[in-house]
């Protein structure tokens, strides 16, 4: 079985976020070789590019904090105010570091248990029509050429789902026609595809 996943795979291992176990048991069953995972390779930068942001946001939140204590201690009723809200500007000046290392750990776990599609000009050329005849982002249509040229060369007979949440640009007539046709379903919740890969590799009893 082929399952093909894409950034918001990486970010939910990385950051812990509320379908991560389902993401988790996932790769498991890739790491114990019950499946064929798949990424496009585009997928490996784009989750850093989330975490910049964050940190970016993280920082000018810090600063207007900072700002804001400092103004409020200069007043009696709250002149202990500095000292209450260290924990808070503890964690949001460190959260980035935290978060690169988790972000670099998932990551590699996936490389180490995943097929990473490369990138190739065939694909390039590609995303750029599907920016035009499907509506996608430069990103999104990005990672669906490299998964529509993977999907060209897969056998139709093989089972294949392609996991994400981006269920508002994918979840379209015309994406999953294209994906019909392969032999290959489309699931927007790590939950459902976590479910529908183990019925699928797990034999009935």
């Amino acid at each position: 079985m082929i399952v093909y996943v894409e950034s918001n795979f990486v970010l939910e291992l990385a950051f812990l976020r509320d379908d991560h176990a389902s993401a988790q048991r996932i790769l498991e069953h890739s790491e114990a070789q019950r499946l064929r995972l798949l990424m496009p390779a585009f997928c490996g930068g784009e989750p850093y590019e989330s975490m910049i942001r964050r940190a970016k946001d993280r920082r000018s939140l810090q600063s207007r904090l900072d700002q804001e204590i400092r103004e409020l201690s200069r007043s009696q009723p709250y002149i202990d105010i500095g000292t209450v809200s260290q924990n808070l500007t503890s964690i949001l000046a460190k959260s980035a570091d935290e978060e690169k290392s988790r972000l670099d750990a998932a990551l590699l776990r996936i490389i180490q248990a995943a097929e990473i599609i490369p990138l190739d000009g065939q694909a390039l050329k590609q995303s750029l029509d599907f920016q035009v005849n499907l509506g996608l982002s430069p990103q999104d249509a990005i990672v669906f050429a490299s998964i529509k040229a993977h999907l060209d060369t897969a056998s139709l007979d093989e089972p294949k789902v392609l996991i994400t949440k981006n269920a508002k640009d994918f979840l379209i007539p015309d994406i999953t026609d294209l994906l019909t046709h392969a032999n290959c379903k489309l699931l927007t919740r790590f939950s459902d595809g976590a479910g529908y890969i183990e019925s699928v590799i797990t034999p009935p009893n």
